[in-house]
């Protein structure tokens, strides 16, 4: 009960000073007990009222928790809508899932173009799965040309930022001792 009666102060603190919250206290109004699990009613409009605000990481789970639930056709575009606010705000989390988005044509047509744009800036903000999506570009040769060598550099970077399927793919790639490209594969044939 205690931490209801918080969550409904801090709701109460942000609706009063709306914009002027520092970063530490939306931050905390975001996350008290508003977790992806915590999908009530009064958690999505917590998240709404500070995403309007100009919250990304209250976008980014508006995002994710609508990419989650897919009860509606118009589910992922609304989560795309979500993502690209977050985007726009500089989440980096939230560039690289609209990247996989674009990746899948999901919610928004397929363009691999603006793939590799978002998973590069989702990656030069700092995060690692960006650096992997680019990595499985390279490798499958989805909008670049395939190229194993910028792959496997790609996939080492992120596992050296603690992407476990990163360090799986790495294993792959030295297990099967793959060439740089696809054309030096077909040569040693």
């Amino acid at each position: 009960m205690n931490k209801l009666k918080s969550l409904y102060r801090l709701l109460a603190i942000a609706l009063l000073f709306g914009p002027a919250l520092s970063p530490q206290l939306q931050a905390a109004v975001s996350h008290a007990d508003c977790s992806l699990s915590n999908t009530s009613p009064a958690c999505i409009q917590q998240h709404r009222v500070l995403a309007e605000q100009g919250s990304a990481e209250s976008a980014y789970w508006l995002g994710k928790m609508t990419a989650l639930s897919i009860d509606t056709p118009d589910a992922l575009n609304e989560s795309a809508n979500w993502y690209r606010q977050a985007h726009q705000l500089g989440s980096a989390k939230a560039t690289n899932a609209l990247g996989l988005l674009y990746y899948h044509g999901a919610g928004v047509p397929q363009d691999y173009a603006k793939a590799k744009e978002l998973f590069q800036t989702a990656a030069n903000r700092g995060d690692a799965r960006g650096l992997w999506n680019l990595g499985r570009m390279y490798h499958y040769g989805r909008g670049v040309e395939q190229n194993y060598q910028q792959a496997e550099s790609l996939f080492e970077m992120a596992a050296i930022m603690g992407v476990y399927i990163a360090e799986e793919t790495l294993a792959y790639y030295r297990s099967q001792q793959l060439p740089s490209s696809p054309a030096m594969l077909t040569a040693a044939n």
